[in-house]
């Protein structure tokens, strides 16, 4: 899954890809944990994104896309905390054992930069 592809999704208010793409996340996030050994506050972070898709797919599912949006929000926030507190992991697994995870995490954040530049813009073009 490209996290870039919820945030697509989310904007459309597309809520069949919307659904799909929580669902993937939810159920990858506990693989990549066990696969590239994560462990402390980055698992902590971790659980978090996968609390957050699980509201957000629930918010969905109902119709709900203020909340589904906030919750994008907030995944964008906990994203920032994983870079941080994921960098000083204390056992870094061999890249070959997680370089699938490293890509989407790193399309994540690339597809998040694009996202809250667009929404700024988005925003300040509403107020103005």
């Amino acid at each position: 899954m490209d996290i870039e592809h919820l945030f697509h999704s989310v904007q459309a208010k597309d809520a069949n890809h919307t659904e799909m793409e929580l669902k993937y996340l939810i159920a990858a996030v506990p693989t990549f944990e066990t696969e590239c050994k994560v462990t402390g506050q980055c698992k902590a972070d971790f659980d978090h994104i996968e609390g957050i898709a699980k509201f957000m797919l629930n918010a969905t599912m109902n119709g709900d896309w203020n909340s589904t949006d906030g919750g994008l929000h907030r995944m964008a926030e906990t994203l920032e905390h994983i870079k941080k507190d994921c960098s000083d992991h204390p056992t870094p697994p061999h890249p070959d054992e997680c370089k699938e995870a490293v890509e989407h995490v790193e399309g994540a954040l690339k597809g998040l930069n694009h996202t809250i530049a667009t929404k700024s813009q988005q925003g300040t073009a509403h107020f103005s």
